[in-house]
């Protein structure tokens, strides 16, 4: 059962917003004495490196809960989500639904100069996933967990009916 707290939205509707990770983040800062900053401030290749944990998280978690195999199994299909091929991909298809905010830094991620390269994608595929990463760790600082799964989620089916 998801938590989350009744958040009035515009013209009297309500919108069930998730809590859990405010509360996880919430959690890290008391524990670890992380202070509270303005995440617009990090670098896109910061914004990356998290947003690639996220990334991989949130897929390593469906696939392990959509199925029961062996390891490498699971390895292999959740590289069908994470590589930066695939998240190329799924940019190109969820790019529309970008806000402008959103818009403004997958392409700060995009345009970094990261100090490698992909292995089997080529420089604008790996640019491409690079900014997608940079926007979903820039959402996860934020705490707009909902908003990634919401990409996420219509980024995979958009990669599972190809």
């Amino acid at each position: 059962m998801e938590q989350g707290v009744e958040k009035e939205q515009g013209q009297g509707t309500t919108e069930k917003q998730p809590v859990f990770w405010e509360q996880v983040q919430e959690q890290f800062r008391d524990c670890f004495g992380i202070p509270r900053v303005d995440v617009r401030g990090y670098s896109p290749l910061a914004l990356a490196y998290i947003g690639d944990t996220v990334f991989d998280l949130i897929f390593r978690t469906v696939v392990v809960s959509r199925h029961n195999m062996a390891a490498h199994k699971y390895h292999k299909k959740v590289c069908t989500y994470v590589s930066a091929v695939a998240q190329s991909e799924m940019v190109e298809q969820i790019q529309d639904s970008f806000s402008a905010e959103e818009m403004d830094i997958y392409k700060r991620g995009r345009n970094s100069k990261p100090y490698n390269k992909a292995k089997n994608a080529s420089v604008m595929e790996y640019q491409r996933a690079t900014g997608l990463e940079a926007l979903i760790g820039y959402l996860y600082l934020q705490g707009r967990m909902d908003r990634i799964l919401e990409l996420l989620k219509q980024g995979m089916e958009a990669l599972d009916d190809r």
